[in-house]
């Protein structure tokens, strides 16, 4: 992977809320998705639409709302298509229909479920250096 991948990538999960070591992390996983993982059909029943088709880019964070309990999931776009994307956990866990998901485990989704994540506009010491 090239550099003119990672970086951009790195910078852009400085914004997410998680911790350093799960910001690396995340960005790792995202390079194996990338590279190694094999395609995957979208797994979007899970998830409310939007009717915003939005076009993610590479390391954007989006969120998606959870069917059953509106709860909001957050996500890290890796792998943008015209119609659904690739995008990793970006949260400690989730349960998607009894399935419980953890950090850097990639699901597909829709692009109208996804949605552009709320940035934060508060910063942390460690988010600073």
């Amino acid at each position: 992977m090239t550099p003119r991948f990672i970086f951009p990538l790195k910078k852009k999960c400085r914004y997410l809320d998680l911790a350093k070591e799960q910001k690396a992390e995340l960005v790792l996983n995202a390079l194996v998705a990338i590279r190694y993982l094999k395609p995957q059909m979208p797994k979007s029943w899970h998830f409310v639409a939007h009717g915003i088709n939005w076009s993610p880019v590479v390391g954007d964070a989006a969120c998606v709302d959870l069917s059953d309990t509106d709860e909001q999931v957050n996500l890290l776009v890796v792998e943008p298509g015209e119609n659904a994307a690739l995008c990793l956990l970006a949260q400690p866990g989730v349960v998607i229909a009894g399935r419980t998901m953890q950090l850097g485990d990639a699901i597909k989704i829709m692009n109208d479920r996804l949605k552009p994540q709320a940035v934060v506009d508060s910063f942390s010491l460690e988010q600073a250096v």
